[in-house]
């Protein structure tokens, strides 16, 4: 019950959401490059992508609090600049799924920015290790391989 409500105020944010079984062109013609490297390229092939064509920003987090409840992965995937770690994180798991990687290796993780705004990357298990993965970080200056957490 207390992960509905949650869910709820922050979509997505403790819950996975569903993965579509078709995507835009354009992503099915990145889904079919990444799913010829092997499985460890996939992730940082993946960050790549969304990386170039999202940016996190601290404040619009709040300024843009409506687009948190968007969940069509096309209208997502039209957007550019900025949307929602959340947002970014379903894009990454579709693209990363999609490509060969069992969601069961794709964890939603949280911690807190500035000490109490929430936020979420992911933790991907990978042959013999894992590795953290923050979409939303990048613009931040937090590295490929680290998250957001704290006043960074």
């Amino acid at each position: 019950m207390i992960a509905q409500v949650a869910d709820f105020c922050i979509p997505h944010f403790f819950v996975k959401r569903a993965i579509p079984e078709t995507l835009p062109k354009e992503m099915q013609e990145i889904v079919a490059q990444i799913k010829q490297l092997p499985k460890a390229r996939r992730v940082r092939a993946a960050y790549d992508v969304l990386t170039k064509k999202y940016k996190g920003q601290k404040f619009q987090t709040y300024t843009r609090l409506w687009q948190l409840y968007e969940t069509d992965v096309a209208t997502l995937w039209k957007q550019h600049n900025f949307i929602h770690c959340t947002a970014m994180n379903y894009l990454l798991r579709v693209l990363l799924v999609k490509s060969g990687i069992p969601d069961e290796h794709i964890e939603l993780r949280r911690t807190l920015v500035w000490y109490l705004s929430p936020h979420q990357y992911v933790r991907i298990q990978l042959t013999n290790e894992h590795v953290n993965v923050d979409v939303w970080g990048e613009n931040n200056n937090i590295p490929y391989g680290q998250y957001a957490t704290g006043f960074w």
